[in-house]
């Protein structure tokens, strides 16, 4: 009841603000056309829908009814990662979007949908207990998971799942656009597959690494066409170490986090993570019989280059690292830096103090390693949501399947685009050439095994390459110290994937 008088008082206010001549969420060219819909008109024949998206078929029987069934889902507590799925009321115009899907799916399909909201705890210690917990059981209580990427994979918590290819979760249709594509690229293996990713997952739009900058400043330092620069392939390491390097202005105050830098960024992942996958390097490779090992041969050599561009960059005159995010986003939101490389949602304040800059700002890829890379790739900071579905002999897997198929696909259809166009590039972004750039680094994320399966395989990318950035040591030494071990690691994690059900 809280939620619905929620959904009507936000009407009713926005109908007020419409009547004074004011939209409240976005300017109105940000807004769809009335005729976007239908044919596209590229010549594609495909469907679009009011947004411009291709319409996509869900492929759920319209008469699927589970005669009021309860659905327990499984969610992170804290704020950001809460928020993709539910909230305690409607207080925002994306909140009321998601309680709209939600309620869609429900009346859909005749399902109830209960939120089991739990704290993370230690390294998720806390959620990742009770997941264990309820797999021993074998008595249900959990049917969907949302977990922290970074602790989601070990094999005590993956025998509590079933494999997402099992022909019992009738309605799941990974191939469709709704899921990642990339996330599912890297994270099956032998035909398996226990976490996945998919449009629900606002979590992974709002961790993806970027670049900020301050159009106030670089305008004042003849800093200017950088959104054209990115368009036309031109935003490289080269040019972009040109523009920062040297760019450190004392102010005088005898701090020099108060100083003026010509890149401001946070030490223990976005400073390394963003060059790592922007350049296209990876630290796992597949072999022809699916198994996995460290990158060799010219891999590790781009591995090992990268690392040398990636702290002549960092620990140049003209960057300062922070250690929390707060720091940085006060560095950049002050206008105290050109740029600042960094996740696009943090948390409701971070979102509220860079909207209220003085300076006007906007978004770039994190930059590529050259002209000769065709593509601009992103990374996603490993914070994010995935999700999984309990194995129990009480689950009723058809259910749970069209759950998660219709949620991700209402998700696309509905809340995906408005998170897009109505909120962030709203918030963050303040031309039309900005959209076209943002709209360039959401397709670009990508994972490596390493990544996704980080518990299980030594944590590869601390070992080999964030401690090597932190330590300002090489990649080949830490190569020739761990491999051995590591390997051993992704060995024995293959061989649990090949034997588990």
């Amino acid at each position: 009841m809280k939620q619905w008088i929620s959904v009507l008082l936000a009407v009713v206010m926005l109908l007020a603000l419409a009547s004074c001549g004011t939209e409240p969420d976005a300017p109105a060219e940000t807004s769809p056309s009335a005729d976007s819909g239908g044919d596209s008109g590229t010549g594609s024949g495909e469907e679009t829908d009011e947004w411009g998206q291709t319409v996509i078929d869900n492929e759920i029987p319209e008469d699927l009814d589970y005669g009021g069934e309860t659905v327990n889902i499984l969610v992170r507590s804290g704020e950001q990662y809460c928020r993709e799925w539910t909230s305690d009321e409607a207080t925002d115009a994306l909140s009321n979007e998601i309680f709209v899907r939600n309620q869609a799916v429900q009346d859909e399909l005749g399902v109830v949908f209960r939120f089991i909201i739990e704290d993370e705890g230690n390294r998720c210690e806390t959620i990742n207990q009770r997941i264990i917990n309820v797999g021993k059981s074998g008595l249900g209580g959990i049917d969907i998971v949302n977990n922290y990427s970074a602790y989601a994979a070990n094999p005590n918590l993956l025998e509590n799942y079933i494999n997402l290819y099992d022909s019992r979760l009738t309605y799941l249709n990974l191939d469709k656009e709704y899921w990642n594509q990339n996330y599912i690229s890297a994270a099956e293996a032998f035909g398996k597959l226990f976490m996945v990713v998919g449009d629900v997952n606002l979590s992974v739009f709002d961790r993806t690494i970027t670049t900020y900058f301050n159009q106030t400043q670089c305008d004042a330092r003849g800093i200017t066409g950088l959104y054209q620069t990115v368009l036309d392939g031109d935003w490289t390491y080269e040019f972009f170490y040109e523009l920062v390097r040297d760019v450190h202005e004392d102010r005088g105050l005898n701090d020099p986090s108060k100083d003026f830098y010509g890149l401001t960024t946070i030490r223990g992942s976005e400073a390394s993570d963003g060059i790592l996958y922007s350049f296209d390097c990876w630290m796992t490779q597949t072999a022809e019989d699916g198994t996995h090992s460290l990158v060799t041969g010219t891999g590790l050599e781009k591995l090992s280059e990268t690392m040398s561009k990636l702290q002549t960059l960092m620990y140049s005159e003209g960057v300062y690292m922070h250690t929390t995010s707060q720091e940085n986003y006060d560095m950049f939101t002050e206008g105290r830096a050109l740029f600042n490389i960094d996740v696009i949602y943090h948390y409701a304040s971070g979102n509220a103090q860079m909207r209220d800059m003085t300076d006007k700002y906007g978004l770039l890829p994190v930059p590529k390693a050259d002209a000769d890379q065709e593509e601009y790739y992103s990374g996603v900071q490993d914070a994010h949501n995935v999700m999984s579905v309990m194995y129990h002999s009480r689950q009723n897997y058809e259910m749970v399947s069209a759950v998660l198929e219709l949620l991700c696909s209402e998700s696309y259809r509905t809340v995906r685009p408005y998170y897009f166009e109505k909120i962030v590039k709203y918030i963050y972004l303040q031309d039309s050439e900005s959209g076209q750039v943002f709209d360039l680094v959401l397709a670009s994320t990508r994972w490596d095994f390493a990544d996704v399966y980080m518990n299980v395989n030594g944590n590869i990318r601390n070992v080999i390459w964030r401690g090597v950035f932190q330590q300002k040591g090489e990649v080949t030494t830490a190569f020739a110290e761990n491999a051995q071990h590591l390997n051993e690691l992704l060995a024995d994690f293959d061989e649990w994937l090949m034997t588990h059900y």
